[in-house]
């Protein structure tokens, strides 16, 4: 069951006289559990929703919907699914105390990796879980997969019970789901020969796994550094050179570089904002892309985001790392 937060006026929900607080049953026979079903099974031109009004009255419409013609209707937000994991290097352990309450949720949801692309683990999948992907075509998914030993995975997830990965995500792509991948690099557990290994078994599985992206581990001053250091710049050029071998094979290949990295280094100073954007107005338009339209200057500072600026290797004319992303090196 779901429920109706907002409707829009002069929409096809409005002409149904469903209000908030409605709750909505099932379309077809079948029970709605979630924003997934309203979506996929109300965009057929015919079907009959059954729904609860908030006086208790249950309904059922016999609906047309002309082809691509919103509803209008606005759900309440879903109930998250939370991640079993216990990394060390979990961004959420990174964040200060005293915050607003949703920076702490420590989200593992496949739904929310299909409409937002969050990266999931896929660790927490059931059976139907499985079916409903396949059968509702979930397309690409962002999979956080760190190694595909599953020994190291399991240690990097501090879960015993993580799910080998690459037979999960080869039983997905033999039924035709593609995947965005990530490593997060953890310098002495799946750097060196790890990560070959690791991007070694993904680029097997064929072109249905559409990148990878490797990012060194990101910590702040809360975060866990009793357990996990960050990378030296020697362990980043030499994880950029098994990126930078890979991405080479998979243009040969493919003709996409498929395989992605970044190296921020400690210490080296970050951009602040405006200059991220010139820099990449300025790429882009050398490269007869077109302008981007005009931005604020705000002069705030900010993190260089490990998907903001991806996919890109930050290295120099000398092959020293950038502490900041150089848009002209890959674009």
């Amino acid at each position: 069951m779901i429920r109706v937060q907002a409707v829009a006026p002069d929409s096809l929900g409005a002409a149904l006289e469903l209000i908030p607080g409605t709750e909505l049953l099932a379309v077809n026979g079948r029970d709605l559990e979630d924003f997934l079903d309203w979506e996929f099974l109300t965009a057929d031109e015919h079907f009959v929703l059954r729904a609860r009004l908030p006086s208790g009255e249950e309904i059922e419409y016999d609906v047309e919907r002309p082809e691509g013609l919103p509803m209008g209707v606005m759900l309440e937000p879903p109930r998250i699914r939370r991640c079993a994991n216990h990394c060390d290097f979990c961004f959420v352990d990174g964040n200060p105390q005293g915050m607003r309450q949703a920076l702490y949720i420590r989200d593992d949801d496949y739904r929310l990796s299909f409409r937002y692309g969050n990266f999931a683990t896929l660790t927490n999948l059931k059976p139907w879980d499985l079916e409903r992907i396949v059968e509702y075509r979930l397309s690409p998914l962002y999979v956080s997969v760190h190694a595909t030993d599953s020994v190291v995975r399991r240690w990097l997830l501090r879960n015993p019970e993580a799910t080998d990965v690459i037979p999960q995500l080869r039983w997905f792509v033999e039924r035709g789901i593609s995947f965005h991948t990530q490593v997060v690099l953890v310098p002495g557990i799946n750097d060196g020969p790890q990560l070959v290994r690791t991007l070694s078994d993904l680029y097997r599985l064929g072109p249905s796994i559409l990148s990878v992206s490797v990012v060194p581990v990101a910590l702040t001053e809360f975060s866990k550094h009793a357990l996990v250091r960050q990378p030296t710049c020697e362990e980043c050029r030499a994880a950029l050179g098994a990126v930078d071998d890979f991405a080479a094979r998979a243009v040969a290949d493919r003709g996409v570089p498929w395989c992605y990295g970044r190296s921020v280094p400690p210490g080296r100073p970050v951009p602040t904002a405006g200059r991220v954007v010139r820099r990449f107005r300025a790429a882009r338009e050398r490269r007869g892309r077109g302008a981007l339209p005009p931005d604020p200057d705000s002069g705030r500072a900010c993190r260089v985001g490990d998907r903001g600026l991806a996919p890109q290797t930050h290295r120099d004319r000398d092959g020293d790392c950038h502490g900041a992303a150089d848009p002209t090196d890959r674009y």
